[in-house]
């Protein structure tokens, strides 16, 4: 073997050791998702339309919602209604796929028959997608290129 042929074969093995141990040894976690892979938030929606009416002597509350995330996911619409001597809270939800706008309907009951005044708040799913920076791995290469 020559002098080149040496030098030749002991490059080519030396870069691929350091492409097995550089892909190990030189990950740190990513700073983006502390290394969990995903990054947890919220489903994205939109209230089109919300109103509160008796029916007889019950009394609802209609909240519309429009999924605007690219997940379809469970929207949870709470409702409380008042009057001078008390409060009842209900809750309903619903599965809304991605882009579709639907109504959730909270049955709020009839024990006040005088009437009052309510209020309702949305609870989105927590979703969680992929890391972008990392790709859902946790970790993210310190080398600045890829071998």
């Amino acid at each position: 073997m020559t002098r080149k042929e040496f030098v030749l074969i002991t490059a080519i093995f030396a870069m691929l050791v350091i492409m097995v141990f550089a892909s190990g040894c030189l990950e740190q976690r990513c700073v983006e998702c502390d290394g969990t892979g995903t990054i947890p938030r919220e489903l994205r929606y939109q209230v089109t339309d919300s109103r509160g009416f008796w029916k007889g002597v019950h009394f609802w509350i209609v909240v519309t919602i429009k999924n605007i995330d690219d997940t379809a996911g469970t929207f949870v619409v709470v409702g409380t209604m008042y009057d001078d001597n008390m409060s009842i809270t209900e809750s309903s939800e619903a599965r809304i796929g991605r882009g579709v706008t639907q109504d959730i309907h909270v049955y709020l009951g009839a024990e006040m028959p005088g009437g009052g005044w309510y209020r309702y708040y949305v609870v989105p799913e927590i979703i969680h997608p992929a890391c972008p920076e990392c790709r859902g791995t946790g970790t993210v290469s310190v080398i600045p290129f890829s071998l």
